[in-house]
């Protein structure tokens, strides 16, 4: 089911996605299945994957660590609910370590070297903001 939210950058959000190598940006979408256009929009790209993981996470959760707490303390009440019920984890930071380190394992069994991985801490803030407008 694709809302039609859209997914909202801020400036530094954009400046640190743009000067991510497009390779990496094409790893991450093809891991996503995500179709990469011949002429790459990145912050179109960028808004594919966030609208990705958030339609994912209810069945795949989002791969996250304790190296991510810091990014998870940043977001709003309402946005940590948000991600924590779409990955039907407890609405806690650790709560959702703790189901992010399985999230991981799943990616990573899948892929070794899971770009997904390595991005969702990047992407977290935007796709958290989706998800608590989403409702």
């Amino acid at each position: 089911m694709t809302s039609t939210t859209s997914v909202e950058f801020t400036a530094t959000e954009r400046a640190a996605l743009e000067n991510l190598p497009q390779s990496d940006l094409v790893d991450i979408a093809v891991e996503l299945d995500i179709v990469v256009p011949a002429r790459i929009d990145v912050g179109g790209l960028f808004a594919a994957i966030v609208q990705s993981l958030i339609e994912r996470a209810p069945t795949h959760g989002l791969p996250l660590s304790a190296y991510d707490r810091d990014e998870l303390e940043a977001l709003q009440p309402a946005e940590l609910a948000a991600v924590a019920r779409l990955c039907a984890a407890p609405a806690t930071i650790d709560g959702l370590i703790k189901q992010g380190v399985k999230s991981s394992k799943r990616y990573r069994d899948g892929r070794p070297q899971s770009a997904v991985v390595l991005i969702v801490p990047t992407l977290l803030a935007p796709l958290a903001r989706t998800a608590a407008r989403r409702g």
